[in-house]
């Protein structure tokens, strides 16, 4: 018996747009496609001042792990942690990222269903 006979539904199909926007967001990523928003709501000077504090903070954080790591030897974050702030700081880490992971992928789909 097929599924249309039996009442129940079969499997959607996403149309075109949903198909484009979703490859979209997983090779760009949902925070460069809300910059037109944060311009819309700060404006453009205070956009363009925040997005350029926000590449210096990510610059610094980004140099700073790499000095760590090349004078630990650490291939990882959660290892560095560990290192210098001791196994119970590593567990708050991950599930820190845990969240952020979870976050990110809850505003995907928050956003995608905006669609």
């Amino acid at each position: 018996m097929s599924p249309v006979s039996s009442g129940e539904r079969g499997p959607s199909h996403g149309s075109l747009r949903v198909c484009v926007f979703t490859l979209v967001f997983s090779a760009v990523g949902v925070g460069i496609l809300s910059l037109p928003w944060a311009f819309a709501v700060l404006g453009m000077w205070w956009g363009m001042a925040i997005l350029i504090l926000s590449g210096v903070a990510s610059l610094v954080s980004m140099k700073v792990l790499l000095d760590v790591g090349r004078a630990t030897g650490m291939n990882s974050y959660q290892d560095c942690v560990k290192l210098y702030m001791g196994s119970a700081s590593c567990r708050v880490v991950e599930a820190v990222l845990f969240l952020d992971c979870f976050g990110a992928t809850a505003a995907f789909m928050n956003f995608m269903f905006d669609f």
